[in-house]
């Protein structure tokens, strides 16, 4: 997935179902000591040392022809009118994200291990792409009922359910991504091969 194009009119429609705030590309400036995937104590960690406020809403991401997809994010605001900063690394070499604010998608500081699920919403009625999303929501269920964050202990009850669903995601994600790379695209496995090349061209 890429981040969306805000002139989209799915991807405008999408928006406006989530939040009334417009869209705005932030620049990705991450510090040092910022770690991917962790919008918020990225963000915590520049209000502590500089001051200025968390802003709180959404990544909107967009997959051309399969689906568009909001995760919850956090941006920097440094104050005094300064733009934005997006302070969480990319791990897709991308410089900038499309953000769509919302003040009403909080981030609970109290309990950092449970996140909100992502928001989906497909381009067409693939019901293998239905069934990636029922999964993904059920592996965030799950994931939620684990106590703590980072290396948590997962409660013997859940390592079943968890493992299975876990498997699930990635077997459907990869049905997905055959399906929808285009053939000039970078792989999806990150071979750094285009598809056709990779595992267009296995079939598998």
């Amino acid at each position: 997935m890429k981040t969306a194009n805000p002139e989209n009119a799915d991807v405008q429609a999408f928006c406006r179902a989530i939040s009334p705030s417009s869209p705005l590309f932030v620049k990705i400036a991450p510090r040092e000591d910022c770690t991917p995937k962790d919008s918020f104590g990225n963000v915590q960690k520049q209000v502590d040392r500089f001051g200025g406020d968390m802003r709180t809403g959404w990544s909107i991401r967009d997959w051309p022809g399969a689906y568009i997809e909001a995760e919850h994010h956090a941006v920097y605001d440094p104050g005094n009118g300064a733009a934005w900063v997006d302070v969480t690394p990319a791990v897709d070499g991308e410089s900038h994200r499309l953000f769509l604010p919302d003040e009403t998608a909080t981030h609970d500081a109290a309990n950092p291990g449970v996140r909100r699920d992502n928001i989906r919403k497909a381009h067409n009625d693939d019901p293998l792409i239905a069934e990636l999303f029922k999964v993904a929501a059920e592996k965030t269920r799950l994931m939620n009922m684990i106590p703590g964050v980072a290396a948590a202990h997962v409660p013997p009850a859940l390592r079943q359910p968890l493992s299975f669903i876990g498997q699930k995601h990635v077997q459907l994600s990869i049905e997905v991504s055959m399906r929808y790379t285009s053939r000039n695209d970078p792989c999806f496995c990150g071979s750094g091969k285009k598809f056709k090349q990779c595992h267009g061209a296995r079939g598998t």
